[in-house]
């Protein structure tokens, strides 16, 4: 009997925030008889899902020259998210798990052509709000990505601010994905996502978890 499988991709596994989150994901569905396998940019520790790292060290400064003078985050590494999607047809996922796929090691345009194409169902958690923007993770004053991103403040980082053209770029292949779910880890960034090109999707909250053993009230000494 074939067991279900989930993969997930994010920039890290194991390792940080949102790396850990994927391998308590990756645990919990492994305690289901699941298969679960975990894609990465870099960064990583010893992991219970099955692991496969996308490109090198080379393909992260290739993507980081590109963003800093093309306003291309997310639109190289295309060599290294072609190999990706070729090993993704061969585990043939049940359901796709995003989490961080910004951050210089993966091209998103390839990677939505490649879920319309094939029509996975994809849960998508929004850690910040990079999927709403033009390039922002974390707007703080600006709200034109409410509309449509333009003339983006932090063009000065940028030689060319292409923040037009990957706003409507994000908005155009994330509305034809054919099953997409969006899991915000907080009622804030649910608020966000429901005013953004992101609204027509179902959007639900799953705050993040923590250790109970942890962070939980303990007797005090103090009189």
């Amino acid at each position: 009997m074939r067991m279900p499988k989930i993969l997930q991709i994010n920039v890290t596994v194991n390792w940080g925030s949102t790396g850990k989150i994927a391998e308590q994901i990756g645990q919990s569905v492994l305690s289901q008889n699941w298969e679960s396998y975990v894609v990465y940019g870099r960064m990583s520790n010893p992991s219970r899902s099955k692991l496969l790292k996308i490109g090198n060290v080379v393909d992260v400064y290739e993507h980081y020259i590109e963003n800093l003078f093309l306003d291309n985050e997310g639109l190289a590494s295309r060599r290294a998210t072609r190999n990706l999607l070729r090993e993704i047809d061969k585990i043939s996922p049940d359901i796709i798990h995003l989490h961080n796929i910004h951050d210089h090691y993966l091209n998103y345009r390839y990677l939505f052509r490649y879920l319309i194409e094939k029509r996975i169902p994809v849960v998508w958690t929004q850690h910040d709000q990079w999927a709403a923007t033009g390039h922002c993770m974390n707007p703080i004053e600006c709200e034109k990505w409410k509309r449509e991103c333009s003339d983006c403040p932090l063009s000065s980082w940028f030689s060319i601010d292409n923040s037009r053209r990957n706003y409507q770029l994000k908005k155009n292949l994330i509305s034809a994905v054919p099953s997409l779910t969006i899991v915000a880890v907080s009622n804030w960034t649910a608020e966000k996502m429901r005013e953004s090109h992101l609204k027509n999707r179902p959007i639900h909250v799953i705050h993040n978890g923590i250790d109970i053993n942890l962070f939980s009230p303990k007797p005090s000494n103090i009189c």
